[in-house]
């Protein structure tokens, strides 16, 4: 994701889709941002955290030419000392923790509850169309 000044949620990276640039106007100074938008409804959104982000969002909006489709959350990858795990979140709800080191090919069922889902050395987030 792009990098900001402050700590911001995944929905307000969408809401403010922007990077600055390394030149500013020549007329007043000012810094240079580049927008960017999106053309169609991706199923899929797979997205690279900062370090920073406070929070995983359970569903995000995102408007393309006055359309708004809605995406929720359904898979978080985590890397740490070389080594990736991940949860998948199903339609219901239920999180599930894999790591092929300890679990194999197997899901370990964890929660309920997506505000369980730790951000701690969170890499990727993966949303799918709603």
């Amino acid at each position: 994701m792009l990098a900001h000044p402050r700590e911001m949620t995944i929905q307000e990276y969408f809401n403010d889709f922007s990077a600055p640039l390394s030149t500013n106007c020549s007329t007043c100074r000012a810094p240079l941002l580049r927008r960017f938008s999106f053309t169609f409804h991706a199923p899929l959104l797979a997205i690279d955290l900062p370090h920073n982000v406070p929070s995983l969002d359970g569903a995000l909006h995102v408007n393309i030419i006055g359309r708004r489709c809605r995406y929720v959350l359904r898979g978080v990858v985590y890397y740490v000392a070389d080594h990736f795990t991940a949860r998948i979140v199903t339609k219901g709800g239920m999180v599930w923790f894999h790591d092929g080191m300890s679990t194999g090919s197997s899901l370990v069922y964890e929660s309920q509850d997506m505000a369980s889902i730790p951000i701690r050395n969170v890499v990727m987030a993966v949303y799918v169309r709603d």
